[in-house]
């Protein structure tokens, strides 16, 4: 292991160590513990909200698809930045005012109020943990394999590094220390994607001669539209268009927001954060092209361009993607928590004040962390195809009724339930059995026909209930905006 990467190592680690301690006088109730009692600022809100929803998979994905299908791979940002941008000025806004006038710790906590159906939990609940178990495993065996192939180390001590490493401070620290984490890894992943465009052009001799050489080895890949399969294109630019406020470990960060100067600041920041990430990682993957042409997998090409590099950019690279499958863990790790200790424990224990939640929590963490790194060991292949469905069916099953409860009046239980229950079936069995023989995306006909049958549930179903539309009215912009000051 080379010296920098020894320093490197270090600084990373302690400043883990530093951060959790910092944030753990935090933790002192469930409220504290899940949103950090709603007094996160923008930048922090922003940082967190965009490294939980920018994985490591984003950084290898988006890499991936630029090096297979050029320019075309990289059309799905469309959606990508269309969700965020509907996330911040739309949604989340509305999700906000609710949370300031009612107690909400979860996304289940708003949809049973929006809804007036209790069992929305336990069905939520069950959702959560099957997608998002899943999606930490993926986390983990990513990291375990960087630290194995850069740092030399056996696979399973890097996943026990990675593994013991989120569990234990996301367990000690809560929201706060996740979102400060976020926010100083987030910054890592911010030099490091910079560093990693301005050496990439400087290979290709700018961006201009990047293109020159692309259309030279297939003019397709300086195409927008490509010979990228155009199902798969739509698909994934829907898929991410619809995708981002319905993620739990995404929604959670609209409780902690501290007020609607810190949701103002957090949109530009969010969606600067959102570009230089993407595309950053898009442009190496064009690079690697070049450079590397006759790779075997595309998702080998990130790795491929930062192991030609000098050591001190190698680790700074290896850093960046460290950070962003940690920046994603620890929030899934802490959301998953939330729903046994929020929307199940409540079952069996009235009181939220009482002792017993908050060590809940704080138990749950280290058991799903555990489950999970233990999984991570030899993922079953089931686990795998769980979590390439995950970020598609929260957008259904979570993403549906949210939307629809902040922003259509009618939205009734008989729609959100068909969200809840029978959208996740239909995407399932779409992918399964008539995705091929249709040519038609499993995300696209799932969305289509739960739609659909929202709209015949709505008009058809019972209509809203007087308390139902008193949630619905709080999250309605008032006419004169004082919300500032809250």
């Amino acid at each position: 292991m080379s010296l920098e990467m020894i320093i490197g190592t270090i600084l990373f680690f302690a400043s883990i160590i530093v951060v959790t301690f910092l944030a753990k006088k935090h933790t002192g109730n469930l409220k504290n513990y899940l949103i950090g009692n709603s007094n996160v600022g923008g930048a922090v809100s922003a940082f967190t909200w965009t490294a939980s929803a920018a994985s490591a998979g984003l950084f290898l994905g988006a890499a991936g698809l630029a090096y297979q299908y050029g320019w075309a791979g990289l059309m799905y940002l469309i959606g990508v930045f269309g969700s965020m941008f509907i996330s911040w000025v739309f949604v989340i806004p509305k999700l906000r005012r609710v949370a300031v006038s009612r107690s909400i710790l979860t996304t289940p906590d708003y949809l049973v109020m929006r809804y007036g159906e209790k069992r929305i939990k336990i069905i939520s609940a069950f959702w959560t943990l099957v997608f998002i178990v899943p999606m930490i495993i993926v986390q983990f065996v990513g990291a375990g394999y960087l630290i194995e192939s850069t740092l030399g180390l056996n696979y399973f001590w890097g996943m026990i590094i990675i593994g013991l490493t989120v569990a234990i401070s996301t367990q000690l620290s809560g929201y706060m220390g996740v979102a400060w984490l976020d926010t100083l890894q987030g910054s890592i992943m911010t030099i490091g994607t910079i560093v990693m465009v301005y050496l990439s052009l400087q290979m290709m001799g700018g961006f201009t001669n990047l293109n020159l050489k692309l259309a030279a080895i297939d003019p397709s890949l300086v195409q927008f539209t490509g010979n990228m399969p155009l199902s798969l294109q739509i698909g994934l630019i829907v898929s991410y268009l619809v995708a981002f406020w319905g993620q739990p470990h995404l929604t959670a960060r609209v409780w902690g927001l501290k007020d609607s100067n810190a949701l103002r600041s957090a949109l530009p920041i969010s969606m600067i954060l959102g570009v230089i990430w993407s595309f950053g990682a898009g442009l190496v993957g064009l690079s690697a092209r070049v450079l590397h042409p006759g790779l075997a997998s595309p998702d080998m090409a990130m790795p491929s361009v930062i192991n030609g590099l000098p050591v001190f950019y190698t680790a700074l690279l290896f850093f960046t993607l460290i950070a962003a499958m940690m920046t994603t863990a620890n929030s899934l790790l802490l959301t998953a928590a939330g729903s046994v200790s929020n929307d199940i424990l409540p079952l069996f224990i009235k009181d939220q004040d009482d002792p017993r939640v908050l060590y809940g929590a704080k138990l749950m963490v280290l058991v799903i962390g555990v489950l999970s790194f233990v999984l991570a060991l030899k993922p079953p292949d089931l686990i795998l195809k769980i979590n390439a469905f995950a970020f598609g069916g929260y957008a259904l099953i979570f993403g549906i009724p949210l939307f629809l409860g902040v922003m259509w009046k009618k939205a009734n239980l008989s729609g959100a339930m068909i969200a809840l229950t029978a959208s996740p079936i239909i995407y399932i069995a779409w992918k399964m059995f008539l995705s091929r023989p249709t040519g038609i995306h499993e995300m696209i006909a799932a969305l289509a026909i739960t739609i659909v049958l929202i709209l015949l549930a709505t008009l058809f179903g019972k209509k809203p209930t007087e308390q139902m539309l008193e949630i619905y009215s709080l999250g309605q912009i008032p006419k004169n905006d004082q919300e500032g000051h809250q």
